[in-house]
């Protein structure tokens, strides 16, 4: 890499594209974008990172693999990874989002908004910094802040707590109090591009992956549910959009997502043109939307063990109606025996 530094850093001599400026000498083949990155690395001025550290500008010794990227984000960690610790007795389904804008939130708050319709109490918990949460104006009633400063606590109605990360707070990185035991569900919704986030799932009692239906949206579902791999917990795929796929949308699904479809496990989702606009709130969502919820609760109700029996609900008292009965009429006097 000597000769390559030698032209691109020596001063007064710019090599551009054009002029043979990413092209080997000897060889001329085309540089690889790594080479480029490395001579950039060597060449940058004092004070100026360019993301990772200068690597060794020997060609002939073979380079040590880097370490992955690390994904950082703007509010704080939440500890090893998505999983509640303890797991909720309850059980608890991780929402994941295959990519930005799939509206894993509104899906996420119609799941737990359709529990606590057949009268489950919920705790929907939100993994994304104050920046990028969905779930900001959906309280109808704010409780505080915890005694670490990291999670801020609300009510949605009588039967749902709502946790949201305030991107601040000391101590170790820790997870709500998940209280109430088996008789609440925990409805976890994690921020899009959670592949990383994968191996901490295997305490989730279901697995909810939320897409667009567009083309970009199921090649990322496809990519996140190869991420997920074989497991014994149900995978649901949420597709926001209409129900009845366009072609070009079809033909570029994977072999994962088109199984799933095939098997009934894709659950339409509509949008909602105010709901896009405004975001969810406090108040109720549209009823196309709710319905949605309702749908992947149903089918991911065999999984969760807040769900397996159900609480029997209050029947109606039934109408009164007119049942009292008459005394027989007697025969008049002045009939005979015959006409009696």
């Amino acid at each position: 890499m000597t000769w390559l530094l030698a032209e691109v850093g020596r001063p007064g001599r710019p090599r551009g594209v054009l002029d043979g400026g990413d092209v080997e000498p000897t060889t001329g083949r085309l540089l690889s974008v790594a080479e480029l990155q490395r001579v950039l690395r060597a060449t940058a001025p004092a004070g100026l990172h360019c993301g990772a550290a200068p690597v060794a500008s020997d060609r002939s010794a073979p380079s040590a693999p880097s370490e992955p990227a690390t994904v950082r984000s703007a509010g704080p960690a939440v500890g090893p990874g998505p999983r509640p610790d303890p797991t909720p007795a309850g059980g608890w389904i991780a929402v994941l989002g295959a990519h930005g804008g799939a509206g894993t939130s509104t899906v996420a708050l119609a799941v737990a908004d359709a529990a606590a319709t057949d009268g489950c109490s919920v705790h929907l918990v939100s993994c994304s910094p104050p920046g990028r949460c969905g779930l900001v104006a959906v309280t109808s009633t704010e409780l505080g802040v915890d005694a670490g400063g990291r999670w801020r606590s609300g009510r949605r109605g009588p039967r749902i707590t709502v946790d949201r990360l305030t991107g601040s707070g000391v101590g170790t990185p820790h997870w709500p109090a998940f209280g109430g035991g088996a008789a609440v569900l925990t409805v976890v919704d994690l921020e899009a591009g959670a592949e990383q986030h994968v191996s901490s799932l295997a305490g989730a009692s279901a697995v909810l992956v939320v897409c667009r239906v567009s083309v970009p949206g199921v090649r990322h579902a496809e990519r996140l549910l190869e991420a997920l791999g074989p497991s014994g917990r149900p995978v649901l795929v949420a597709a926001v959009g209409p129900s009845g796929w366009p072609g070009v949308v079809s033909s570029s699904s994977g072999p994962l997502l088109r199984g799933l479809r095939e098997a009934g496990r894709v659950v339409p989702v509509p949008v909602d043109r105010r709901l896009a606009s405004t975001g969810p709130s406090g108040a109720v969502l549209p009823r196309q939307v709710s319905a949605g919820g309702g749908a992947v609760l149903r089918q991911l109700s065999a999984a969760l063990p807040v769900l397996a029996e159900p609480e029997p609900r209050r029947s109606r008292r039934p109408r009164r109606t007119s049942t009292v009965s008459l005394p027989a009429r007697p025969a008049p006097d002045h009939l005979g025996p015959k006409d009696k």
